[in-house]
Order: structure tokens, then C-alpha cells, then sequence
């Protein structure tokens, strides 16, 4: 994985739940946690060539959504 960095922007309530579980995870920041969280997820998602299961979609959706990571509209 390349070394290059992006930034991104996420709610205030969301960065505090990061932050939060930092100390519960062996992460130096919230910078590493969000970047794992983030390469687990779209492991976890596979490849964006449309075989994605839409089981497994709705099951991550719901599962994000049960965490507080998104929210129904």
C-alpha cells in the first residue's frame, strides 16, 4: 500500500466514536484506526465488478447502521 495520503472529512460524533476506541485497540491514533477500519470494510465489500452478494451489502449497511457509523435516511 502507498505511503500517499488524502484527507477526509467525517462528522464531529463519528471522529469522537474513533477516538474513543482507540484505546481499546493496539492503534496509535485515530488516523491508523480510521485507515484499517476503512481497508477492512472495503475488504470486505471485494471487488467493485458488480459480483458483490446485495445480501452482504444490506447486511454491512444494516450492521454500519447498528454501530452508528451511518444513518437511514
Amino acid at each position: 500500500m502507498t505511503k500517499d495520503k488524502e484527507q477526509i472529512t467525517v462528522p464531529e460524533a463519528i471522529y469522537s466514536e474513533l477516538e474513543g476506541r482507540v484505546s481499546l485497540t493496539q492503534f496509535d491514533d485515530v488516523d491508523a484506526y480510521a485507515t484499517y477500519v476503512f481497508e477492512e470494510l472495503l475488504s470486505y465489500l471485494g471487488e467493485p465488478d458488480g459480483d458483490t452478494d446485495i445480501a452482504n451489502q444490506d447486511e454491512l449497511k444494516d450492521r454500519l447502521e447498528a454501530l452508528g457509523y451511518i444513518q437511514d435516511d
